[in-house]
């Protein structure tokens, strides 16, 4: 028979082990120049580890910030706490706090903020212009092209409902032609070879 003080002591680690399979950490330092990135956190106070695989979602990548806030939420192999591998950063900080349920954000820490909304449109807030890149071409929409795009949108937004007479026919021709015009005149002076 095995006794109370034994079984214990055969446990323990076994219970160390699984209390250590998952961790917060804050993370100190990045290293962006991989092909997976490398960061260095810190879990318990005064615990560093270096060099811990930060993995992502496949066509999703990110550069947190280093700012003494952005947690890590990290698998440690085996419940050894010398390899650790992070898989989900986080920033409390930043986290748009006003959306509603269903809705989708991509954001960053200077509040530029692209938004799948609830109403089915696509929101874009605080972003000082479009950069529009081609495999042999690129362009910039800048304030301009950006009125004249939300012009377009919005004289359709306002004619559609009220059907297709020709006063909301000539409106939507006009905010195309706007629109082209402004989009010409963009293209001929921004579009440059790469």
């Amino acid at each position: 028979m095995i006794s109370t003080a034994e079984l214990l002591r055969f446990l323990n680690p076994l219970k160390k082990r699984i209390m250590h399979l998952i961790g917060r950490a804050i993370l100190q330092a990045i290293d962006n120049s991989q092909k997976t990135q490398k960061i260095r956190i810190e879990g318990y106070k005064g615990e560093i580890s270096d060099e811990v695989e930060k993995l992502e979602d496949y066509g999703l990548t990110c550069y947190p910030p280093v700012d003494g806030n952005t947690e890590n939420l990290v698998l440690y192999i085996n419940g050894d706490r010398a390899f650790g591998i992070a898989i989900k950063s986080h920033n409390r900080e930043y986290r748009p706090t006003d959306l509603s349920e269903g809705e989708v954000c991509l954001y960053d820490k200077n509040n530029v903020r692209i938004t799948l909304t609830a109403s089915k449109t696509i929101d874009m807030k605080n972003a000082s212009g479009i950069n529009m890149l081609a495999a042999s071409q690129s362009f910039v929409l800048g304030d301009a092209h950006k009125t004249a795009l939300e012009n377009l949108c919005s004289t359709i937004a306002a004619v559609v409902p009220s059907g297709s007479s020709a006063a909301n026919i000539t409106a939507i021709q006009v905010a195309f032609a706007n629109f082209n015009a402004t989009l010409s005149s963009m293209l001929s002076s921004k579009i440059k070879g790469e």
